[in-house]
C-alpha cells in the first residue's frame, strides 16, 4: 500500500514539476532569456526516477511513473487551446529552450528510468551454497568452516 502511495506521489510530483518547468521556459533576467528551465526538467528527470526505483526495491516498472506523467503534462500543456492561448512559446530564442526542455527532459528521463542502477542482485542462484569463507550471517545454515 506504501508503495503505491509512493508511485502515486511520485507520478504526481513529476507532473507537477512539468508545470513548472514550462511555465518558466520564458524567464528573463532583465531582457537576456536564462535557460533555466532545461537545466532543471533534465534534472527532475534524473532525480525522480531514480527515488521512485528505491522506493520499489530497483524495478524499471517502479522508476516509470514520474516519466510518464512528465511526458503526459508537458504534452497537454504544450498544446493550443480553442482559444489561442498557449503557455510554450515559439519563435525566437525562447524556441529552442522550449525545444531544450521537451527533450531534453524525456531523454533524461527515459535514460534515468532504464538506465539507472537497481538494487543489488545476487549473483548465485538461489539454492547454492554459501562460500565457506563468507561471513557467519550469510552461510548457509549447515555449511562448515
Amino acid at each position: 500500500m506504501i508503495v503505491v502511495l509512493g508511485l502515486i506521489l511520485y507520478g504526481v510530483v513529476g507532473a507537477l514539476s512539468a508545470v513548472y518547468e514550462i511555465l518558466l521556459i520564458p524567464f528573463r533576467v532583465g531582457g537576456t532569456l536564462v535557460p533555466i528551465a532545461v537545466v532543471l526538467a533534465i534534472a527532475s528527470n534524473i532525480v525522480l526516477p531514480r527515488l521512485s526505483r528505491n522506493l520499489t526495491g530497483g524495478t524499471v516498472i517502479g522508476s516509470l511513473p514520474p516519466v510518464i506523467l512528465w511526458v503526459v503534462a508537458t504534452a497537454v500543456l504544450q498544446s493550443s487551446q480553442p482559444e489561442g492561448d498557449v503557455l510554450v512559446p515559439g519563435g525566437g530564442n525562447v524556441q529552442w529552450v522550449s525545444y531544450g526542455v521537451m527533450l531534453g527532459g524525456l531523454f533524461a528521463g527515459l535514460l534515468s528510468a532504464l538506465l539507472a542502477p537497481g538494487a543489488p542482485r545476487s549473483l548465485r542462484s538461489p539454492g547454492a551454497p554459501r562460500s565457506p569463507g563468507a561471513p557467519r550471517s550469510l552461510r548457509s545454515p549447515g555449511a562448515r568452516r
